[in-house]
């Protein structure tokens, strides 16, 4: 049941009932939590800090981080790692703190490509291009990077978010694509 809840406020949040979603994950988690299992808490826990960060909960976020990562650090869920310096990097972000911000998502996108990860690389790069400005273009090579490598997912909002921001700085390849 906790995990349903979680599932569900979850899909309350992508339907834009952002704090009614983050609300319900809160309730799930609680729940799950409080019958001891420890597995997959740390996923869990991802969706409720991107309800809010949504919801510009960037204190409640950077907490939920910290407990996440201690969390991995325990069950050994360590496949989690990488989503949690990502979001921990956005939160640092929507802060101002953009040198922080842009050393976590380093870290994110370090792990990704150590597991293979090319989807949760996509979401690093992608993060990491938001912080691009025209004195750091250089921070967009990660997610041209990775963009070539991909080989579907094209219609998916990560891959066309990708494809825009690449385009918008004139980078060759990604242009054919589109």
């Amino acid at each position: 049941l906790g995990i349903a809840h979680c599932l569900r406020g979850w899909s309350r949040v992508a339907m834009n009932d952002i704090a009614g979603g983050a609300e319900e994950i809160r309730l799930g988690l609680g729940m799950w939590e409080a019958t001891g299992a420890k597995v997959p808490g740390t996923y869990l826990r991802l969706n409720l800090i991107e309800a809010e960060l949504a919801g510009g909960e960037i204190e409640a976020g950077l907490a939920d981080v910290e407990q996440g990562m201690q969390q991995c650090r325990r069950t050994l869920e360590c496949y989690q790692q990488p989503e949690y310096h990502r979001l921990k990097g956005e939160l640092l972000r929507r802060q101002g703190n953009l040198k922080r911000a842009e050393r976590e998502i380093e870290r994110a996108l370090e792990g990704a490509r150590a597991q293979g990860a090319t989807w949760v690389e996509l979401h690093a790069a992608l993060s990491l291009a938001r912080l691009a400005s025209p004195e750091r273009p250089d921070l967009l090579s990660p997610l041209a990077a990775v963009y070539s490598r991909l080989t579907e997912g094209f219609d998916t909002q990560d891959v066309r978010e990708a494809a825009s921001l690449l385009a918008a700085q004139g980078e060759g390849p990604v242009m054919s694509a589109l």
